[in-house]
């Protein structure tokens, strides 16, 4: 009621008492969250927003974390955290679409960040769109600190795409920058020995 009425610092107040008895009620640290925003205290707002939508998507209420990501986004909306949270949670609930929208928000707002540009290829290749998530994946390994892996990523893109010729082309960049360890470690992946196959078929019971 105090919320509603615009009387911001006390609902705070109210909700500290309540939450008190219920640290972990997700409704009570998100509204105080709102409360804390209208107040103008954001770095608190989005300490309570972050953690509501933890524990909404803790029980699966995704819907319910997507209004949290949206509420960082209304009162800080040059902040990529929001969006690659909120499309997080689309992914979830397999709202593909809204999720890579999302993410190349998020993008826009920050084109140097490597996690934030493997975030949408990641949205991609959940979708299904292998062809471009090969894509997005090839633009954040350019970013990447550990440029081998994003590699594994580009290939299986391919792979799952169709896209046969250039597996086998991206496979050489990939071996010249790969260490002899990751492609050890790469042996037991299923996904790994598809792209290995496309190579070359005596790689794949070569290793």
């Amino acid at each position: 009621d105090l919320l509603d009425r615009g009387l911001y610092a006390q609902a705070i107040e109210k909700y500290n008492l309540g939450l008190q008895d219920e640290p972990q009620n997700a409704n009570a640290i998100q509204y105080r969250g709102w409360a804390y925003s209208k107040a103008g205290n954001l770095d608190a707002a989005r300490a309570d927003l972050l953690r509501a939508a933890n524990l909404h998507a803790e029980v699966n209420r995704y819907l319910d974390a997507v209004a949290c990501a949206g509420h960082l986004i209304e009162f800080s909306p040059t902040d990529p955290e929001g969006f690659t949270r909120r499309a997080k949670y689309y992914i979830q609930m397999r709202e593909y679409d809204k999720a890579i929208k999302d993410c190349e928000t998020a993008v826009k707002l920050d084109k140097k960040s490597a996690s934030l540009q493997l975030a949408l290829a990641e949205a991609c290749f959940t979708a299904g769109d292998y062809k471009r998530a090969a894509k997005e994946y090839d633009k954040g390994r350019k970013l990447s600190d550990n440029p081998a892996d994003v590699y594994v990523r580009v290939l299986i893109s391919l792979a799952r795409g169709g896209e046969d010729d250039q597996v086998r082309k991206k496979y050489k960049d990939f071996a010249n920058v790969a260490s002899p360890e990751l492609q050890k470690k790469l042996r037991d992946n299923p996904e790994w020995l598809r792209v290995l196959q496309i190579v070359d078929p005596k790689m794949r019971s070569e290793g």
